[in-house]
C-alpha cells in the first residue's frame, strides 16, 4: 500500500485524527465540524481503504448518537476504534 495514499487529506486515516483531536478539546463546534468531515467524505482507495472509511462512518455515528443522548458511557471503544485508525502499526512511524 502507497503510505503516501494513507495519509492524505481525505483519507479515513486523516479523518480519524482530526476526530480524535477536536474530541480532546473543549470546542463543540470544532468537534460537530470534525464529525461532520468523518462522516461526510467516501474514500475512493483500494478495498482496505474503503473497509477503514466504513468503520470511521459506523464509529462517527455512534459517537453522534452518545452526543445526541447527552451520554458518553461507552464511548473509550470508539476513541480506541479511532486511534487505530489514525495510526496504524508500522504506518510511516521512522
Amino acid at each position: 500500500m502507497n503510505q503516501r495514499a494513507t495519509f492524505s487529506a481525505s483519507s479515513p486515516a486523516r479523518r480519524a485524527a482530526r476526530l480524535l483531536y477536536a474530541w480532546r478539546g473543549a470546542d463543540p463546534q470544532g468537534l460537530n465540524a470534525a464529525l461532520e468531515s468523518a462522516a461526510a467524505a467516501p474514500s475512493s482507495g483500494d478495498a482496505a481503504e474503503c473497509e477503514r472509511a466504513d468503520l470511521l462512518s459506523g464509529i462517527t455515528a455512534e459517537l453522534r448518537a452518545m452526543l445526541a443522548a447527552g451520554k458518553t458511557e461507552g464511548s473509550q471503544v470508539c476513541l480506541d476504534l479511532l486511534r487505530s485508525l489514525a495510526f496504524p502499526l508500522g504506518a510511516g512511524l521512522q
